[in-house]
């Protein structure tokens, strides 16, 4: 046995295939457990500095659009967005609203309420007095009753769930007065969605009475993310600048004076 060891150590050449042949094996059975992870870790760092370097060009585009943005123009197309789909329930000015168009209009408001299916707190109204319209631009000429005035029966409110909460109200007048009251709810400042309508005639009074359920949709609050580009685009741009000459008719009672301007006279 000895002897043939010593035959075989003196042939190098036969010593260097088998070193080399031990190494292959060695490098098949070491280099993927110690290089590999490595290997993965610099794939996994490279798609981590690509995203950083998207999102870094993005922020750097929003900071350029900023730059350029008329920032007093921007508060009014927020404060149009705010008014058409607040982000909270708005009781009150809805019914201001239905109101004002009722005034336009010349219709009699006999009830109005707001979350009719459940509790809360009754809402407070202003009664507005019905008059006349003077607006013919839509081809409906309203037949309006005698001037009066009305102090409608407001329901119970209910907290926002969804996007959207829910109003109703009866009017009484003429169908061209209801028709025409459902063209100008397109030129309101407030999101005010026709869900229902039942029209009926009073056979004592002969009057058309109008009971329509309205939807109110709710903005959801949301925040803009500094990775995301954010840009109004020319055709964004046009329609809110439409919206804005179109959507005209808004009420408050804040908006609505009552008295008399000299208490003292």
């Amino acid at each position: 046995m000895k002897k043939t060891i010593v035959k075989y150590l003196n042939k190098p050449q036969l010593l260097t295939t088998i070193s080399i042949i031990i190494s292959l094996i060695l490098l098949v059975l070491v280099v993927p457990v110690l290089l590999f992870p490595r290997f993965n870790n610099w794939l996994k760092l490279r798609s981590t500095n690509q995203e950083d370097l998207k999102r870094l060009a993005t922020m750097t585009e929003n900071v350029s659009l900023l730059a350029q943005v008329d920032f007093n123009r921007l508060e009014v197309y927020k404060e149009l967005a705010e008014d058409v789909a607040p982000n909270k329930q708005d009781e009150v000015r809805v019914v201001s609203i239905l109101h004002e168009l009722a005034r336009r209009t010349g219709l009699k408001i006999e009830k109005v309420t707001v979350g009719r299916d459940s509790g809360g707190k009754a809402v407070a109204v202003v009664p507005t007095p019905t008059t006349p319209s003077s607006q013919s631009g839509s081809g409906l000429a309203p037949t309006a009753p005698a001037a009066t005035t009305s102090s409608p029966t407001v329901g119970t409110q209910v907290p926002a769930q969804g996007t959207s909460y829910k109003a109703s109200a009866t009017f009484e007048g003429s169908l061209s007065s209801v028709l025409y009251l459902t063209q100008l709810l397109d030129s309101t400042k407030r999101s005010i969605v026709v869900t229902k309508m039942n029209i009926s005639r009073d056979e004592q009074t002969n009057k058309t009475v109008a009971t329509i359920n309205f939807s109110l949709p709710l903005a959801s609050v949301s925040t803009a993310n500094p990775g995301e580009r954010v840009e109004l685009t020319n055709a964004e741009i046009q329609a809110l600048e439409e919206l804005l000459v179109k959507l005209t008719i808004d009420a408050s009672p804040a908006r609505q004076p009552t008295g008399r301007s000299n208490p003292f006279n």
